[in-house]
């Protein structure tokens, strides 16, 4: 237990920090999640699939850098995760 006034303070802060930190990253791990499933419901059409596909990783990608300029995540880790989702998404949509 925090005995002095900054200690108590510092663990009221680490109790805030950490639930917005823990509410990012399910923000991003659910928006990944929707981008996947986008994927493989347009992996046939060509046209239309690919700008709602494209819409979404445009949406993901501001999500994961925001959460990475904010030290959620790291940089490195928001650009791999870009990286191997723009990846797939070519392979997807240019089968």
């Amino acid at each position: 237990m925090a005995t002095h006034a900054s200690a108590e303070k510092a663990a009221r802060q680490a109790i805030k920090h950490a639930s917005r930190n823990q509410a990012v990253i399910a923000t991003c791990r659910t928006m990944v999640r929707k981008l996947r499933q986008a994927m493989t419901a347009n992996k046939g059409k060509k046209e239309e699939g690919r700008k709602t596909v494209e819409s979404l990783f445009s949406q993901v990608q501001k999500t994961l850098m925001k959460a990475a300029s904010h030290g959620v995540i790291k940089p490195q880790t928001a650009s791999r995760q870009i990286s191997r989702l723009g990846r797939a998404i070519h392979q997807t949509l240019s089968v």
